[in-house]
C-alpha cells in the first residue's frame, strides 16, 4: 500500500473574516508525523478514587490544550500578517512589524486580540493530528 503525504501544506484560518480579504493570512505548516503526534497531542491523565476496601468509586479525566505549543511546534511560515501599532501622539508615528514565524506570534510586540487566531489555529492543527488515515484501502 502506498499512502501519499504532501509536505508542504497551507491553511487559511477564518478568524476576523480573514477568507474573505484581499490578501488573507496564509499558515504554513508541517505533516504532522508520528514524532510531533507524541509531542504535541496532551494525554489524558486518569485519577481514580478507591475506597477503604480497595475498589474504585470513581474517577475523573484531565487533558488540556497547550496552543502554543501546538501552533510552535505545527508552523513552519506566517504570510500576510502585519501588525500596525500606532503612537497617539501629535505626530501619529506608525510601526509596523510583520509576524512570520510562530514564534512571533507569542511575542510581547502581538495584542492579546490575536488569541482568536491562535485558538483557531490550535484547535485546526489539534484534528489534523488526531486524523486517522481512512483505513478503507484504494487501489
Amino acid at each position: 500500500m502506498e499512502i501519499t503525504v504532501f509536505l508542504e501544506n497551507e491553511y487559511t484560518p477564518e478568524w476576523n473574516g480573514n477568507k474573505e480579504k484581499a490578501k488573507p493570512i496564509i499558515i504554513e505548516h508541517r505533516e504532522p508525523s508520528m514524532k510531533l503526534q507524541s509531542q504535541l497531542l496532551q494525554k489524558p491523565q486518569v485519577r481514580f478514587k478507591i475506597g477503604a476496601d480497595g475498589t474504585t468509586e470513581g474517577g475523573e479525566a484531565d487533558a488540556t490544550i497547550d496552543p502554543e505549543k501546538i501552533v510552535k511546534g505545527m508552523v513552519t511560515g506566517i504570510r500576510n500578517l502585519d501588525i500596525k501599532r500606532v503612537q497617539k501622539s501629535a505626530d501619529g508615528k506608525e510601526n509596523i512589524r510583520s509576524v512570520v514565524t510562530a514564534a512571533d506570534l507569542f511575542t510581547d510586540w502581538v495584542p492579546a486580540s490575536l488569541s482568536g487566531l491562535v485558538n483557531e489555529l490550535a484547535k485546526y492543527f489539534q484534528a489534523i493530528l488526531q486524523k486517522d488515515v481512512d483505513s478503507k484501502n484504494s487501489e
